[in-house]
């Protein structure tokens, strides 16, 4: 005996060692990083910002394909939204469709603060080390050194592993352009926006024509070397010369409004750097760190942001006060039921068993994360039947045959059954071995950590057990009175048919209510009602007089509406008809809750948020409903004259229709040697068509394709393809026009969209 005792106390050492040293992970050991959302507004109350901004920001990305595991902190002004990427998604994609939903968002909410997408965090072992500090104050340049200051300064402190600029204010380089200048060079505009595409590793972005003469290139939100781009040499085709491009044309860097991408603390300007903790270092010591750079450059107003979240240690700590509830709650029961020395060998076997569990499971390899923790959890309610089957049968076998071999009677009575029992339970996780992806890392460690729990209860039940607990089998007052009132209420209900109906019909019903109020209702991809007015108002009328012009007619009608103000550079193409006009989109959608559009199939998502279904198209599309063709039409002419009134002119107002869609490919080299421009094309392809554009579109999301611009075009005319290829675009000096077919590839959609046909 005092051996078997001294085995269990060593087990149980070794499991409260294993249990400090096992690597802590707060999700499955694949996940490596996570990609951030920052939101910050000063002075706003932690429930207020998780109700307004969290929440909305934690469902657009549950929505988006390609994004798992989304997670939200949330404090005094500050809202850290993180999530994971799944491994088939493209990380620049996912990123891009991020922001454009984000942008929608926001403008949907009317929020001032832009969000800030974060940097990528490291998950070290469970914990994120990673911080943010956004510097505002200041000129641009003289901030900019400053920040590049306090990183080295950063780097050299002991509690920070390393620190750099990963956020900067956009950007954008302007390059204008003189036709003299640009012929002296052997160049046409077309080419040198080519030829500024072509050497753009340095500077991503779009380039634009707006008719002006100039080039305007997005820098994105890091740090560039303008000087690079000035000194870039241009060759002349005639004669091989280099020129430098800064002596051809006037090359400034302006900085653009707030948008996604750019760090901003309201609409201050900020350069955002994030830092990673030393391995051994602690927040407070990192904070004090920071705080001690920080104030060698008071010409910098600094603030942080420190992703700590949720580790593994504060489950710890929540986990230990649990088993401490759960260790009292088994000594209160058994020693109700058995009495009290039973109790005790109840509780002092199951935490044995826990803690030789933790110390196997350390020797195989495992990490102590939530997974683990939850299936401790669950082995530890299966064990507990089986200490007490083992304690209550030793004692009944004593009270008949004495003192003499209850135990090895125990063994060959209960090994059978408890070994079924823990069998059954294993095998009934078996099937998740066919699971494959992230669910299948979930399973299997449950299985594998409820099968240990249970190998190492049966041990400790026949050798620890038996000896904690020579406990008689004897009559209980509070046991006997309650099997008793049990056995008086249940036997007149079951002793009929009709009484064990009505029990089965009870438990159904309690379990179907409890699945629908313990599940999240979600709603799935439906095809929701939705007619866009396309709006142009006349030259000089300025953003806010367009938006009270837009507002006000939707306030004098009954139309629950979503207004989106589409930026013109995105809308060039659109721009032929009214050069310099603020333009808006007025969507109608059937359900006020707010519309996602995905234009690749024209359906949209129901979510309880608003969101611009469309950044940056012209025209949305349209789907067909009885319910939005009558509010509609009660509407129409309500909303028509007050933006009328305006000046505006409106497009797209009417019955859909289904049509075609085209896509046209002007190809660069022959517009410029033919001397077109991109515009001409467009307006070609809409005079012949009569269609809606949906958009003359940088060709910044497919670096493969070396055409800067594309032209979408639906359209429900049958014989537009024909009329498309026929058509004729005039040149920017005069001169005969020029087929379109010979300056542009014409690539009609594999299936028709619906549309609102032109007014």
């Amino acid at each position: 005996m005092r051996f078997t005792l001294t085995i269990a106390i060593l087990l149980s050492i070794l499991g409260i060692v294993a249990f400090s040293r096992m690597p802590r992970d707060i999700d499955p050991p694949d996940v490596i990083e996570a990609e951030t959302v920052v939101a910050y507004l000063p002075g706003t109350a932690p429930e207020n910002l998780d109700r307004a901004v969290t929440m909305p920001v934690e469902r657009v990305l549950n929505a988006i394909p390609g994004i798992a595991d989304v997670g939200t902190q949330t404090s005094d002004g500050i809202s850290v939204v993180r999530f994971q990427l799944t491994k088939k998604a493209d990380r620049a994609e996912t990123l891009s469709i991020v922001r454009d939903r984000l942008g929608q968002l926001r403008s949907a909410m009317q929020l001032e603060m832009p969000f800030l997408i974060g940097p990528s965090l490291q998950i070290d072992s469970g914990e994120v080390r990673s911080g943010l500090l956004l510097a505002t104050g200041g000129e641009a340049e003289a901030r900019r050194k400053s920040a590049i200051n306090l990183v080295q300064k950063l780097r050299r402190a002991p509690e920070i592993s390393s620190a750099e600029i990963t956020h900067d204010q956009p950007r954008c380089v302007v390059i204008r352009y003189d036709d003299e200048d640009l012929a002296d060079a052997g160049l046409t505009p077309p080419e040198l926006a080519e030829f500024i595409r072509a050497n753009s590793q340095r500077f991503p972005g779009g380039y634009l024509s707006d008719g002006d003469k100039l080039l305007s290139i997005d820098l994105g939100t890091g740090i560039h070397d303008l000087e690079s781009l000035r000194d870039l040499p241009v060759r002349d085709p005639r004669d091989g010369s280099l020129t430098p491009l800064d002596e051809i044309c006037d090359i400034t860097s302006e900085a653009w409004e707030p948008a996604i991408g750019g760090a901003f603390l309201g609409s201050q300007p900020a350069i955002g750097i994030t830092f990673t903790k030393a391995e051994q270092a602690t927040w407070g010591a990192v904070s004090r760190a920071v705080e001690l750079a920080t104030a060698e450059f008071p010409e910098l107003q600094t603030t942080k942001i420190l992703y700590r979240g949720e580790t593994t240690s504060q489950l710890l700590s929540a986990s230990t006060i649990t088993l401490i509830f759960s260790a009292v709650a088994v000594l209160l029961c058994v020693t109700l039921g058995l009495g009290l020395r039973a109790g005790i060998a109840a509780t002092v076997a199951i935490a044995t068993t826990i803690l030789t569990s933790v110390f196997l499971l350390h020797l195989l390899g495992y990490e102590l994360n939530v997974i683990t923790l939850s299936a401790l959890a669950v082995g530890t309610g299966l064990l507990i039947d089986n200490h007490i089957v083992i304690a209550h049968h030793l004692g009944w076998l004593r009270s008949r045959h004495g003192s003499g071999e209850p135990r090895a009677l125990a063994f060959r009575d209960l090994l059978s059954p408890l070994v079924i029992a823990a069998a059954t339970t294993v095998l009934g996780f078996l099937p998740a071995w066919l699971l494959r992806g992230e669910p299948a890392g979930y399973v299997s460690s449950l299985l594998i950590v409820i099968g240990v729990l249970l190998f190492v209860s049966q041990v400790i039940g026949f050798t620890i057990t038996p000896m904690l607990a020579p406990v008689s089998l004897k009559s209980n007052r509070v046991i006997d009175r309650l099997a008793e009132a049990l056995k008086k209420s249940t036997t007149p209900l079951l002793a009929k048919p009709k009484g064990v109906m009505v029990c089965l019909a009870l438990i159904v019903l309690l379990a179907a209510f409890l699945l629908k109020t313990g599940r999240e209702s979600t709603l799935p991809v439906v095809p929701i009602d939705t007619v866009a007015i396309d709006l142009i108002f006349p030259d000089g009328t300025s953003p806010e007089q367009t938006e009270t012009s837009v507002k006000t007619a939707i306030a004098d009608s009954e139309v629950a509406a979503f207004l989106h103000f589409s930026p013109p550079r995105i809308l060039q193409g659109m721009e032929a008809f009214a050069p310099s006009a603020n333009r808006a989109t007025l969507i109608l959608p059937e359900d006020p809750g707010g519309l996602v559009v995905h234009p690749e199939n024209a359906t949209v998502r129901v979510r309880n948020i608003s969101a611009t279904p469309t950044s940056g198209d012209p025209i949305q599309f349209r789907m067909s409903g009885k319910d939005l063709a009558e509010v509609i039409s009660k509407n129409r002419d309500a909303i028509l004259n007050h933006v009328a009134e305006a000046g505006a002119t409106t497009f797209g107002f009417g019955e859909a229709a289904e049509s075609m869609a085209f896509q046209i490919q002007p190809d660069l080299e022959t517009a410029a040697q033919q001397k077109v421009l991109t515009n001409e094309i467009a307006i070609a392809t809409l005079a012949v068509t009569g269609g809606i554009p949906v958009g003359l579109i940088p060709d910044e999301h497919d670096p493969s394709n070396r055409l800067p611009v594309l032209l979408k075009v639906a359209t429900d005319e049958t014989d537009a393809e024909d009329r498309i290829t026929e058509a004729y675009v005039h040149r920017q000096s005069g001169g005969n026009p020029v087929p379109l077919e010979d300056l542009a590839k014409v690539v009609r959609k594999s299936q028709p969209v619906a549309i609102s046909r032109w007014n």
